[in-house]
């Protein structure tokens, strides 16, 4: 069953219509579930190729709640499952199939159902029909795979391209300017926050910038503010981050040559405030100059009478000008040899202990708090973070006893994230891979890890691991009792 959604110029929400094509309607009502009556839709448009056309009138709307519990429906009197997520990549698997990099996980998906909303970076093109630029896919594993998509297409950056990162629950975050993609904008958050991890824009409540869903704004993870025009001198980070949500919502309203105009318009008006800026910083660069060079001409007199009469002499220019030279010189140089000797000396700074707990990085909240709840019920203190960015500022007071990573997490990919862990200081603690995919066959490709383990997850096996690189590491877990349980109740399934 492939069903195609195409989306109507509002933006995402329970309430927003959502718009059915012909065949489409007819695959869910073969299921024998009937659907109430739609209505047309004005400025609906999609593109096939190169050229953009009007949807056929034909069209049923539908609202979003209603069409996802429609569709779940028809999943499930079929036997399958379905799941909705917002997906980051897409790769061949071979034989007709294909691996669906989403939010929760990559998995082998056999049929791939588009929606609007959400906002995903990545466009895709199923049957040669190209949706609109915020899509958000609904995955549906069935047990008799229909004919797989021809091709899948990405959408290529345009010199001025805005993209929308999404994450979860329909906040997505703005990023601006010609070169910005996720992928690089997170390793680079990475590194920086590695070599520095107070400079990191900090938890979801520091209001360095905003997640963006259906027009209103609230705090959340790093966006690139400062790509409006410029680097913002003088300009509140707030103001930024205010006029980033103004064109993100005129891009999920209006669409993106909408938005870009606004980006233009915002950098042309910041443009005389940072000029200013700029002048007042130079005037006040070259007070401070001039009243410095002032006041050491003034003090220069009272300090040639306090000297020496043959000290006056010779710099004055008279002879013996090098013997009293040479004298001065090595006083001074005594004197500070005296007071270096005497100081005391600032206690340096003692590195960072590691600490007891476990890290999990896992952007799923269920797979997340599960993992967490039964590794603290063997013992093993833990902790979940929905992102490296987050669990690399914990690390940074107190490194973790060992890393469980996640391969597709937002932001950053899990294997570049461990590259470049590897080169930091966290390169000691051992990290243990959690994936849908099996690892890479040769030991070349095979990333430097302690473990890796395919979902669904053994949680008696990686709890064992987990407590062997902590005993490894003289971190005694909490309860020494990890034996293994004698039945299967331990192994967590995960449909994605």
């Amino acid at each position: 069953m492939e069903t195609r959604l195409f989306g109507a110029p509002p933006t995402w929400g329970p309430d927003r219509p959502l718009v059915l094509d012909e065949a489409s309607v007819a695959a869910l009502t073969s299921t024998g579930i009937p659907l109430p009556p739609g209505q047309r839709l004005t400025g609906i448009r999609t593109a096939h190729g190169e050229q953009a056309a009007e949807l056929p009138a034909s069209l049923r709307a539908l609202p979003r709640d209603r069409l996802v519990a429609l569709l779940r429906s028809a999943v499930h009197a079929r036997g399958a499952l379905l799941d909705e997520r917002r997906v980051t990549g897409v790769a061949p698997l071979g034989n007709g199939r294909w691996v669906v990099r989403a939010d929760g996980g990559s998995l082998p998906v056999d049929a791939v159902i588009l929606a609007c909303g959400a906002s995903a970076p990545v466009a895709t093109l199923v049957l040669d029909h190209r949706p609109p630029r915020a899509a958000r896919v609904v995955l549906a594993r069935l047990p008799s795979p229909p004919r797989a998509p021809s091709r899948l297409w990405r959408h290529p950056r345009g010199r001025n391209d805005l993209w929308l990162v999404p994450l979860r629950d329909g906040l997505v975050a703005l990023l601006v300017g010609p070169t910005a993609q996720p992928r690089e904008l997170g390793l680079a958050l990475l590194e920086l926050g590695l070599r520095d991890p107070s400079a990191l824009p900090g938890p979801p409540d520091h209001p360095s910038c905003h997640w963006v869903a259906d027009g209103w704004a609230r705090p959340a993870l790093p966006c690139l503010g400062n790509a409006l025009g410029g680097e913002p001198t003088g300009i509140a980070l707030s103001d930024v981050a205010r006029q980033a949500a103004r064109i993100a919502s005129v891009l999920l309203d209006r669409g993106l040559e909408a938005a870009v105009g606004v980006c233009r318009d915002e950098a042309r008006g910041l443009r005389p405030a940072w000029r200013r800026r700029r002048r007042a910083h130079a005037r006040l660069r070259r007070f401070s100059e001039r009243a410095r060079e002032r006041a050491l001409a003034e003090a220069a007199p009272g300090r040639k009478s306090r000297l020496p009469g043959a000290v006056q002499k010779s710099l004055a220019g008279e002879a013996e000008i090098g013997r009293w030279q040479g004298i001065v010189a090595f006083l001074l140089l005594l004197w500070a040899w005296v007071r270096t000797l005497f100081r005391a000396r600032r206690p340096q700074p003692a590195p960072p202990r590691s600490g007891t707990e476990i890290f999990v990085v896992e952007d799923d909240p269920a797979q997340a708090e599960g993992l967490c709840a039964h590794l603290r019920q063997k013992g093993l203190p833990c902790r979940a973070y929905p992102d490296v960015l987050r669990a690399v500022q914990a690390a940074a007071e107190r490194p973790p006893a060992a890393l469980v990573l996640d391969l597709a997490l937002p932001w950053v990919d899990g294997l570049q994230a461990l590259e470049v862990l590897r080169r930091s200081s966290l390169g000691q603690v051992p990290v243990f891979v959690v994936s849908a995919l099996p690892p890479p066959a040769s030991a070349e490709r095979r990333p430097p890890v302690q473990g890796w383990f395919e979902k669904p997850l053994d949680l008696a096996a990686l709890g064992q691991s987990l407590a062997l690189a902590a005993s490894i590491r003289n971190l005694a877990p909490v309860s020494p009792a990890l034996a293994p349980p004698s039945s299967g109740a331990d192994r967590m399934a995960d449909d994605r």
